[in-house]
C-alpha cells in the first residue's frame, strides 16, 4: 500500500479515499480481510493514523473540519472493519501502539 505524501496536491484527500476503499472491501469479505492484513495494510494504516493524530495535535487543528482529524476517522473505519472477525489483523493493529495513539487524543479539546 503506497499512500500519497501531504505535499501531494489532495494528498489526504486521496488517503482518505483509499481508506473508504479498503473499509468497503473489508466489509463482507474475510479473504480480502486476510489479503489486505497480509500485504501489511494493518500496520499502514495504523502508522498512518499515529503520524495523522501527531500532526494534529501538534498544529492544535480542531477535530471539525481538519483534514487531519479526517484522515484519522477514516483510518480508525478502515481498522475497524479490517480487524471484524479476524483475530490475526486485530492483534496487528494492536501490536502497533494505536490503543495508545487514540487515548492520545483526548489531549485535544474539543470546540463548545
Amino acid at each position: 500500500l503506497v499512500l500519497p505524501k501531504k505535499s501531494e496536491v489532495g494528498g489526504d484527500d486521496a488517503i482518505v479515499a483509499v481508506m473508504q476503499a479498503i473499509r468497503f472491501l473489508s466489509y463482507s469479505s474475510e479473504s480480502n480481510r486476510t489479503q489486505f492484513g497480509d500485504l501489511g495494510v494493518c500496520e499502514t494504516l495504523s502508522s498512518l493514523i499515529d503520524l495523522k493524530v501527531e500532526e494534529a495535535l501538534e498544529a492544535s487543528a480542531s477535530p471539525v473540519g481538519s483534514l487531519a482529524w479526517k484522515v484519522v476517522g477514516a483510518g480508525l473505519t478502515a481498522v475497524s472493519y479490517l480487524s471484524y472477525r479476524h483475530p490475526s489483523n486485530r492483534h496487528k493493529c494492536l501490536s502497533t501502539g494505536l490503543l495508545q495513539r487514540i487515548n492520545s487524543m483526548n489531549r485535544c479539546k474539543l470546540p463548545e
